[in-house]
Parts: C-alpha cells; structure tokens; sequence
C-alpha cells in the first residue's frame, strides 16, 4: 500500500481540499475539505471516514499518534482530538497567529 499517482489523482478530484497530511505509522491521508469537514482514508482511499465537522483553518492540520490537531477560525489556538473516540477536544492556547503547523519528534525522524 502506496501513494501511488493514481490514489493521489483520486484526492485531487475532491473540491476545496486543504491541509493535507500523512500518518506514515496507521498508512492514513487526512485533509481538510470545504473549511468545513475533516476527513480521513487509507493510502488507496477505500475506507474514507469523515472525523468531525465544524470550521477549520484552510492549512493547519497534522496527526502524531492518536492526536489530530487542527485550527478553527480563532488564530491563538490550536485544538488536539484523539482519531480514536473523535470526540475529546482540547484547546492549546498560542501566543501568535501562526501560518502552518507541524509536529516535530524523534520518532518521525529518519535515523
């Protein structure tokens, strides 16, 4: 199971697609679609699953782990849901807006 261009042809057809991310560790694609529902599927987008739905910032999404985080529309915070039970949200107050979001870790670098 790949990202081959044949399954990344098949995400670009959805409308308004943003924030695009990868879980290298369960092989799942999540994206921001419209600004207003998050989804989720494997790499060869045969078991979509839609994960919640509200108002998100276009681009700033990431997974590590079981913890989604993503932003809605207020720029001094980020929220954290676990992908698991998809219903536990926690707000982490920033102290700027900030354009992208990226999770750093030892075990998502390469040795």
């Amino acid at each position: 199971m790949d990202l081959a261009t044949s399954n990344i042809k098949t995400l670009a057809r959805r409308s308004w697609l943003r924030g695009i991310t990868l879980d290298y560790t369960s092989k799942r694609v999540y994206w921001i679609e419209k600004g207003r529902d998050i989804y989720s599927s494997d790499y060869d987008f045969q078991h979509e699953k839609k994960i919640t739905t509200g108002s998100f910032s276009d681009y700033m999404l990431a997974i590590f782990g079981d913890s989604l985080y993503f932003q809605k529309r207020d720029p001094f915070s980020i929220n954290r849901m676990n992908v698991s039970n998809r219903n536990t949200v926690h707000r982490i107050l920033v102290d700027r807006a900030y354009e992208d979001l990226i999770v750093f870790h030892s075990s998502l670098q390469p040795m």
